[in-house]
């Protein structure tokens, strides 16, 4: 299996604004100066924001409901700004999804999720009334360690 579900080019505001909200400031991801003396010869996309994008893409697609009980990354190459990256399904069962993310041949992460839970498949549209139901309303509880024993939920 290895249909296409999603492309993106990354720019240099992406790099920016990820930069910011991760706090990684890392001039091999936006100095092209500091970037052209790297082993990579100029600024590459941070892995982690290539990861997250795909984690996005699969969730739209509705290939990660329930749990993930596993994580496996891979980037055996660089993504460079600009590069039109193509993200793949490699494998896809109840317990399973597997992605590759390719600039034209050449791969640049693969990504595997362990799955627990409902079965990847597409979800039903609700207009995101089911988003709600994740971030509970209010401020979080404040409990004290000794009282989580047996806690369950959110």
């Amino acid at each position: 299996m290895s249909d296409a579900i999603a492309t993106r080019r990354f720019s240099s505001e992406d790099q920016r604004r990820f930069a910011r909200l991760s706090g990684d400031a890392n001039p091999i991801h936006g100095d092209p100066l500091a970037a052209r003396r790297s082993i990579f010869g100029e600024p590459v996309v941070h892995g982690v924001h290539l990861l997250l994008w795909s984690l996005g893409a699969l969730a739209r697609q509705g290939l990660a409901r329930g749990g993930v009980s596993g994580l496996d990354v891979r980037f055996p190459g660089p993504t460079f700004l600009g590069d039109e990256v193509t993200l793949r399904l490699q494998v896809v069962s109840s317990t399973e999804v597997k992605v590759k993310a390719s600039v034209g041949a050449r791969t640049v992460a693969v990504i595997g999720l362990g799955l627990t839970g409902s079965p990847p498949g597409p979800t039903r549209d609700d207009g995101g009334e089911g988003d709600r139901n994740l971030v509970p309303a209010g401020l979080p509880e404040d409990r004290q360690f000794g009282a989580l024993a047996g806690s369950r939920g959110d």
